[in-house]
């Protein structure tokens, strides 16, 4: 039976499969008759095409063969596209002859246009030359006329000129013989005179100079001492005042002192510097050095922080998707099963199943005995199973109304057990369609979710980590930041303090530079003879000054006079050049206003001749654009007829195409492989026909074997159900009879009490075992699980 039901199953997915591939064949079969209908369609349309473009052509071979209801082969096809290309070619010509034939005939009508045109201009540009000729010409003979009304003027007023111009050199002459050598020997000697004056005065100021300086040397000596001891004290109280800042800034090492104060004799050169601004910008600079390094490391940790933070923000949600989605799977299997463990699951259901197959095939195949042997006991008397005899009326009832019993009650114990066959079947089938559910809830609880939380702890674990280390460079920093703010507080002071240092040394050479030299200046005299002198001088030095600016004074009006003369003359001179060349001008004039009069007639007459021109140009250049669009209309109208004629060719050949290409079949899609299709179906159909018989049978087979089965688990139950009836029956029997024994002595004890109680005692334990076997009696049962495997056997 086990392989019966092998090669069932074998057969069926056989059939599954056939059936599969039926599916996708009659796809495919559809779609290859819809190609195959399209392309006939487009066949048609393309013939119809052929036709219409054949009788255009003149093609009658291809009309005739159509109206004969014949195919069109591909000569013909390729007949009607020789026909439509020869077609397309031969408007193209015609358009191509009608721009080369009108092409020479424009450029002419063109070329006349243009040259119509020019002449036209030039005719013009002529007229306007020859106009403007004739106003520049009247304007020149109106100034020649006005210049000639002048003439006569002019005689007069060159011979007023002449004699101011002889006048004007008299005067010059006798200014220049006046004599000017009294006055420039005196301006000399006082110039001489005022130069000692200024030289002994310069004198005296180098001297009042020197001993102003020596005074003003030792005064500034002073107060540069005082100015070096006030900034010494300066320094040194700042230091004192942050002394405990600057021990706790070099952290336990000496503070560097502060430079000592110098003494007047020494020099400022071999004095050694302070090295306390030295020391404390090295060690501001190694502040913040170590405060930038710091941070940086501290930026780094908070950034891997960032980083594993997000990365375990993502695992935990991870986790969380993964948990919940593993949850809502153990509800839906719980709701289900009862159990996480599937499979453990569908085994028992299987099991059960199983059972209550075996039970209702045993429960028919015993009540189709029971009926059987209800039927024969109503004609017989004897037992239909072992065939004897009943020892009496009683046991006939007994089996009788027994059997009646089973027959009565097994009909509802076999429905209630099909009804939970069938609720176990539906759960299994339940149950089969979760064991993906089942499979990714063992892949999470074993492999993913360990994973997932081995990644979170491992994360929890690095960021607890990089937190500990922010903490340390963060106490760091801080630590680091208290001793720079320290030394950004002390940042100013200490300047003060360096800059205080560099002017005390400063100081203390400019004290040493400011050294009294007594070879430098001469005390013999004093400050106030030297001072009145230079006063006497500097008066002596101005009443000079004075006259040589009175001979000075004269001298420049004499020079004036003289140049105010030279002037007059050259100007009266440039006057009498300017009236001479006006007066040689005018005696040309007259030949000038006849030349001018001959141009005016000359001018006339050509004006006069251009104009008589324009009517003429004016005609050629209308007859000739007349003639040029004329040409032009008659060109467009060809080629406008000649390009509608092309582009329906064009039109024409391109449905053509268009028609041959629809009705080509696409790749795959041919009759052939059609018909394959149709085979291909027909022998599915036909095995799958015939998987479908040899199921039938294998079925047939299978219940058959099952019925057999039954049939011998029955009888095997009821046969040992007979052997332990009458082993019972006749224990029953002998029971019977030691109660009626037992029940004959009760009298004979009655007397002694101690005996009765005993004898009831014992009669009551038989009455309990006669009830017991009463019992076994009416619900007779059997291992038939152990028949059955040794019937199979």
């Amino acid at each position: 039976m086990s392989s019966t039901e092998c090669s069932l199953k074998t057969i069926q997915r056989q059939i599954e499969s056939k059936e599969g591939k039926r599916s996708g064949l009659l796809v495919k079969k559809t779609q290859l008759e819809v190609e195959i209908k399209r392309i006939n369609e487009s066949t048609e349309r393309r013939n119809e095409l052929i036709v219409r473009l054949a009788g255009m052509l003149g093609l009658t071979e291809v009309v005739s063969r159509q109206g004969l209801m014949k195919e069109l082969s591909a000569e013909d096809v390729a007949a009607v596209k020789r026909g439509l290309q020869a077609s397309l070619n031969s408007a193209e010509k015609r358009l191509t002859d009608i721009k080369t034939s009108t092409e020479g005939e424009e450029k002419q009508a063109q070329t006349a246009v243009y040259e119509a045109r020019a002449a036209l201009v030039r005719v013009e540009q002529s007229i306007c030359a020859a106009e403007t000729a004739l106003k520049e010409n009247a304007k020149e003979s109106a100034e020649v006329k006005r210049k000639l009304s002048r003439i006569a003027t002019f005689s007069a007023e060159l011979e007023e000129v002449n004699q101011k111009l002889k006048e004007a050199r008299e005067a010059r002459e006798a200014l220049e013989n006046s004599s000017e050598t009294a006055d420039k020997a005196a301006l000399d000697s006082l110039a001489a005179r005022r130069a000692e004056a200024e030289a002994s005065i310069a004198s005296l100021d180098a001297k009042i100079g020197d001993l102003q300086r020596y005074a003003m040397v030792n005064h500034e000596r002073e107060m540069l001492q005082k100015n070096r001891q006030s900034k010494v004290d300066a320094v040194r109280k700042l230091r004192s005042r942050h002394l405990d800042m600057f021990e706790q800034l070099f952290a336990g090492q000496p503070v560097p002192q502060v430079c000592a104060a110098l003494s007047a004799t020494e020099d400022p050169a071999v004095s050694s510097g302070s090295t306390l601004p030295r020391e404390f910008a090295k060690r501001f600079a190694d502040l913040v050095a170590s405060a930038k390094e710091t941070q940086l490391e501290l930026n780094k940790l908070e950034r891997e922080r960032s980083s594993v933070e997000a990365a375990l923000s993502f695992q935990r949600k991870q986790l969380h998707e993964k948990q919940d989605m593993a949850r809502q799977m153990e509800e839906r299997l719980l709701s289900a099963c009862g159990s996480v463990d599937l499979e453990r699951h569908i085994d028992k259901l299987l099991l059960r199943k199983k059972q209550l197959s075996s039970e209702c095939a045993n429960d028919e195949g015993s009540l189709y005995l029971w009926k059987k042997f209800r039927d024969r006991l109503a004609h017989e008397s004897e037992c239909p199973l072992c065939h004897r005899n009943f020892d009496n009326d009683n046991d006939y009832e007994d089996l009788k109304n027994e059997l009646e019993q089973k027959i009565t009650s097994m009909p509802r114990d076999l429905q209630s057990k099909k009804r939970e066959l069938e609720n176990i079947e539906k759960q299994h089938q339940n149950l089969i369609e979760l064991r993906p559910v089942s499979q990714d809830f063992s892949v999470l609880q074993e492999t993913e979710l360990p994973t997932l939380k081995t990644k979170v702890d491992s994360s929890n674990a690095r960021l607890e980590e990089l937190k500990g280390a922010i903490d340390k460079e963060t106490t760091k920093l801080e630590f680091i930041q208290a001793d720079q703010s320290i030394a950004q507080s002390l940042q100013g002071d200490v300047a003060v303090m360096e800059k205080f240092e560099k002017e005390i040394v400063d100081l203390s050479r400019s004290i040493q530079r400011l050294k009294p030299d007594s070879t430098t200046c001469d005390e013999s005299q004093s400050l106030d003879d030297l001072h009145a002198q230079r006063d006497a001088l500097r008066a002596s030095c101005k009443e000079l000054s004075e006259e040589i600016a009175q001979v000075r004074r004269k001298l420049d009006g004499h020079m004036m006079k003289k140049q105010q003369a030279i002037n007059t003359e050259n100007s009266l001179r440039d006057t009498q050049h300017r009236l001479e060349r006006e007066h040689q001008a005018l005696t040309n004039l007259n030949s000038e206003l006849e030349r001018l009069a001959a141009v005016n007639s000359r001018l006339s007459e050509e004006l006069k001749d251009w104009r008589a021109q324009l009517p003429a140009c004016n005609e050629t250049l209308a007859s000739a654009e007349a003639r040029r669009q004329k040409i032009l209309q008659a060109r467009d109208e060809g080629l406008a007829i000649a390009q509608v004629e092309t582009q329906e060719w064009r039109d024409r050949i391109r449905e053509f195409e268009e028609s041959c290409s629809a009705a080509q079949p696409l790749r795959g899609h041919s009759k052939e492989t059609y018909d394959s299709v149709v085979q291909q179906l027909l022998e599915l159909d036909s095995g799958i026909a015939a998987l479908k018989d040899e199921v039938v049978r294998s079925s047939e087979d299978l219940d058959g074997l099952r019925k057999s089965i039954a049939n011998h688990k029955i009888y095997q139950r009821e046969l040992q159900d007979c052997v332990r009836l009458r082993d019972v029956r006749g224990q029953l029997a002998s029971t019977a009879l030691r109660v009626k024994t037992l029940q004959s002595k009760i009298a004979e004890y009655q007397s002694s009490a101690s005996g009765a109680t005993d004898l009831l005692q014992h009669v009551n334990s038989l009455s309990s075992e006669e009830d017991r076997l009463r019992k076994q009696v009416l619900t007779p049962s059997c291992p038939l699980q152990n028949i059955s495997r040794h019937s199979l056997k």
